[in-house]
């Protein structure tokens, strides 16, 4: 995509040639310098990046999965900080295309966030703890069959159960009987509010446009089954990137950015152009709404389909997603294929990443998106926690006590400027002499008071440095002609030359504590 500035122009010049083939230039008043490209930055954080490609390839190599892609994006910006493609060739394992952003794919059970923000928006769940009918794993809708992934045997759930535990048939049940009686439309307006029938524009060439079918076209496609396998990740096709988009948009508070991977473009260091967050949508839905979605997601982590990637050092939320990808044109000599991916945020609280795994059909280990794809969610949350100090927590939050409560020493002594810095850093309250010279002395006086007095310093004589640092005693005692020696390490606490005598020529020794 950023061909055109990359390579440069090539230069023209005019040539004779000669006997034996060889090409002389001419001296050409038309003649035109070739001009080097221009560089790109990108947003890329390199430790990032080596992190997702690592796990990503572990992971691919230990399913024996044909492709996968991982990406993560800051959440406040919508810079891409890390993006990985890996592919199985006959070679090895290679990043032979651009899965993350060139990719549609059904995203199975990632969509189900979209489906009961939906519903959250349109008033349809109110209480997280109401009961949804699941008719023990198992429903038929019109001729087609939808089951739960993990057999369960239970009649009903409660509407956080459905979401945590990834329940298609909860999930289906709850859409149908709320938009299939002539309101398809309004649950499919709701997902354009939610910006996922946009492309993300990236700047990287080779995105698909996302499709979500429309129940108003009759050329869409749309069936009396779409609505219940729409609503659970079926019949739309979105690409890794687009549904992490959304997903990051919840992590922001409701605020949609869109993606960016160029930083700026440079020649010969300067900067040419600059590129800045771009706001797509400033709500995708209610701040209520987004608050509850959130919820949702930290309970599949904390209780669902996720908790075995529970770690002990960074809270994470987000949805798993299990997509059978040969559902229409099943043989059964080839096998049913999976799509396992995981797309979520971290820290849960306060959100710095989003992060989205997609990796499709696994063959050995298991194909749920929470024993494939999750565990490489947590390995880049985990160690993008250990990388960033701004992702921790304050180590101690208290506000610090009075230094005079601790033992602060009967004295300390040192250039005014030094000592007034030091007490105003740390909060402390003082009283000063009038008419302070350039050095003077901190006394702990009765209670918490602190006092600045004057210390005189003959420019002749030698100065009393008692209660200096190294630093003070060495320039006072040198700039009057003493030599010094060194005992120990601290404040100064005893020196060998008394203060008043001869300076020039003498050797004092310092005595730290």
């Amino acid at each position: 995509s950023f061909n055109n500035i990359l390579e440069g122009r090539p230069g023209k010049q005019l040539m004779i040639r000669v006997p034996g083939d060889i090409y002389i230039p001419v001296n050409d008043l038309a003649e035109i310098e070739p001009e080097p490209g221009d560089d790109v930055v990108t947003t890329l954080d390199i430790n990032i990046q080596d992190v997702a490609e690592q796990s990503l390839l572990k992971a691919c190599q230990t399913h024996n999965a044909d492709h996968g892609c991982a990406i993560v994006m800051e959440v406040k910006t919508g810079k891409i900080r890390a993006i990985a493609n890996i592919g199985k060739t006959p070679e090895g394992w290679w990043e032979t295309y651009n899965y993350a952003i060139g990719e549609r794919v059904e995203p199975g059970s990632m969509f189900k966030l979209a489906s009961f923000m939906a519903m959250l928006e349109d008033g349809v769940i109110e209480d997280f703890d109401q009961p949804v009918p699941v008719f023990g794993g198992k429903v038929r809708i019109y001729d087609e069959e939808l089951i739960d992934a993990v057999p369960h045997g239970l009649d009903t759930m409660t509407v956080r159960q459905v979401f945590a535990q990834s329940s298609n048939v909860g999930t289906a049940t709850l859409v149908q009987n709320n938009y299939g009686k002539g309101n398809a439309g309004r649950f499919v307006k709701r997902l354009r509010g939610f910006g996922l029938d946009l492309p993300t524009d990236i700047e990287v060439g080779g995105e698909e446009a996302p499709i979500i079918k429309n129940p108003d076209d009759p050329n869409s496609g749309w069936s009396g089954t779409t609505l219940p396998w729409m609503s659970i990740g079926y019949e739309l096709l979105l690409t890794p990137l687009q549904l992490l988009t959304f997903y990051n948009a919840v992590a922001n508070n409701g605020r949609m950015m869109k993606p960016y991977i160029v930083q700026r473009t440079e020649r010969y260091g300067e900067p040419i152009r600059e590129f800045q967050p771009t706001v797509v949508k400033r709500s995708i839905a209610s701040k209520k709404t987004v608050e509850k979605a959130k919820e949702l997601l930290k309970s599949v982590v904390l209780e669902g389909t996720a908790r075995n990637i529970r770690s002990n050092y960074i809270q994470m939320a987000g949805k798993t997603g299990t997509a059978q990808l040969n559902y229409h044109k099943f043989r059964a000599s080839k096998g049913i294929r999976h799509q396992a991916g995981f797309c979520g945020f971290f820290p849960a609280d306060n959100p710095v990443y989003s992060c989205i795994v997609v990796i499709s059909e696994p063959e050995r280990g298991g194909y749920h998106g929470a024993e494939v794809a999750a565990p490489v969610f947590r390995d880049i949350a985990e160690r993008c926690f250990a990388m960033k100090a701004e992702m921790h927590p304050p180590i101690n939050q208290n506000k610090p006590e009075k230094l005079v409560t601790r033992e602060l020493p009967s004295y300390d002594a040192g250039s005014k400027s030094d000592l007034e810095g030091s007490l105003r850093w740390l909060g402390l309250d003082y009283f000063e002499e009038t008419d302070l010279g350039d050095w003077t002395v901190i006394k702990a006086a009765q209670g918490d008071s602190l006092m600045l007095l004057q210390r005189n310093i003959s420019d002749k004589a030698v100065p009393s440095v008692i209660g200096m640092g190294l630093k003070d005693a060495i320039y006072l005692l040198e700039n009057r002609g003493c030599r010094v020696k060194v005992s120990g390490v601290g404040k100064v606490r005893r020196q060998t030359l008394a203060p008043g005598t001869r300076a020039s020529g003498q050797t004092c020794v310092l005595y730290l504590e």
